[in-house]
């Protein structure tokens, strides 16, 4: 996580049946996830504006998590890392874009992939 205390409070507060916080970088957690029997049912990715590159699209194909929800502030990065997530068999089920910074050209793409 880049935010230390979010971790905290994400472990305090995700408590319930079925439910499981991790606290790990990404590359971290896909890297065991990738030997693991359970396998998530859905994997959220907000990545920095560079993207989450090569390693990590060829682990989440790996993981083959059904649902992938990928939200992204640079659409150069995002077609990048898309195109390697449709080539490993994804399929784009959703795209919304959210204007989060009204009057500014930042916008959030919000891309739900399936398998």
């Amino acid at each position: 996580m880049a935010v230390e205390a979010a971790a905290t409070d994400l472990i305090s507060s995700f408590k319930g049946t079925g439910r499981r916080a991790v606290e790990a970088t990404t590359v971290e957690f896909l890297r065991q996830a990738v030997v693991q029997r359970e396998r998530p049912q859905l994997i959220v990715v907000d990545p920095p504006r560079v993207g989450v590159g090569a390693e990590v699209c060829s682990l989440l194909a790996r993981v083959s998590a059904p649902e992938l929800v990928y939200v992204s502030c640079d659409p150069v990065t995002l077609a990048r890392d898309l195109k390697m997530l449709l080539d490993a068999g994804y399929k784009l089920e959703e795209l919304h874009l959210v204007d989060l910074f009204p009057q500014t050209f930042h916008l959030e793409t919000i891309v739900v992939l399936r398998r």
